[in-house]
């Protein structure tokens, strides 16, 4: 009903991507996996904001063509607003992380899988919604929305297979050229 905010979607995705960083490092050491010192912003970078502009895209692009009448600001909203859940109980999670030991980790383990199932809950009533879909076809564009992200997700790991080959030769080319002159 157009009640949503670009600007605090960006500001929710921003948080979440800070709320991301928190987390990988002031999990309590016991429920922790992570190495601290090999933390790469890169890389949680893209599996925040990343994960967000791929699935608002290939969720544009997919329902356009389904005859889905949400628009790419509309799905970005969505995506954002779904996330909120995660925002609000990522702190108490660091928290008790570092408060909980490594057998009461269960209870840890349910509210984060509570949290996830909420929120992508929230991402399906919202894409049903914002595309006007019945319950049936929201299902199968979300599932042809992971695929079409799966499919994304190799075609730039091949460019940038094909680009990396492609420097290869072209420095390889210019050191035998160094090298005869």
């Amino acid at each position: 009903k157009e009640k949503g905010s670009v600007l605090f979607a960006n500001i929710i995705l921003l948080f979440w991507f800070g709320a991301s960083i928190l987390e990988y490092q002031y999990t309590g050491f016991v429920f922790n996996k992570n190495r601290l010192d090999d933390m790469n912003i890169f890389i949680i970078l893209a599996s925040t904001i990343g994960v967000a502009l791929l699935w608002s895209v290939t969720n544009w692009a997919l329902c356009t063509l389904q005859d889905g009448k949400g628009t790419f600001r509309e799905i970005w909203i969505n995506f954002a607003y779904s996330r909120m859940t995660y925002l609000i109980t990522i702190l108490p999670i660091i928290l008790l992380s570092n408060l909980l030991t490594s057998d009461e980790g269960f209870f840890l383990n349910i509210i984060i899988y509570c949290v996830n199932i909420y929120s992508i809950l929230q991402l399906v009533l919202a894409t049903k919604a914002a595309h006007q879909y019945t319950m049936k076809k929201t299902v199968f564009s979300i599932l042809l929305t992971l695929l079409g992200c799966v499919l994304v997700i190799m075609v730039i790991l091949l460019f940038v297979s094909l680009f990396a080959q492609l420097w290869s030769f072209i420095s390889t080319i210019s050191q035998e050229i160094m090298m005869r002159v």
